[in-house]
């Protein structure tokens, strides 16, 4: 699907996906931090929500990047599959991905976006 979707829809959905993640996974890891250092556990929303402004910027660049990266190499895959130059989409409809496609697309955008969270 990704493949469809403008290069701002992709990070629009990144970043939606994200903030969603980032607010709902914040309580478990400060449970794990808290538990791992010896730290009394509490349900105060001002110690259990700490950092979560530095990890949700961390999360939308790594999911913005990833997405559209991913989607790029999607309509990529494609473009060379209507030239006949590709073996990862279908021939007969260039537009639909075959699933080999979509899982070089994912692992590629997966793999570039590293990059942005550790460069060195």
């Amino acid at each position: 699907m990704s493949g469809h979707l403008t290069d701002g829809q992709n990070i629009a959905i990144a970043t939606a996906s994200a903030v969603a993640t980032t607010l709902t996974l914040q309580p478990t890891l400060y449970l794990k931090t808290a538990a791992a250092h010896g730290l009394p556990f509490t349900l105060n929303p001002a110690v259990v929500y700490r950092g979560t402004t530095v990890n949700l910027a961390n999360e939308v660049l790594m999911m913005g990047t990833q997405f559209l990266l991913t989607g790029i190499a999607k309509r990529a895959f494609a473009e060379r599959a209507q030239s006949g130059e590709g073996a990862l989409c279908d021939a007969g409809q260039p537009s639909r991905s075959t699933a080999a496609a979509t899982v070089a697309s994912a692992m590629g955008g997966g793999a570039l976006a590293a990059f942005a969270a550790c460069p060195a």
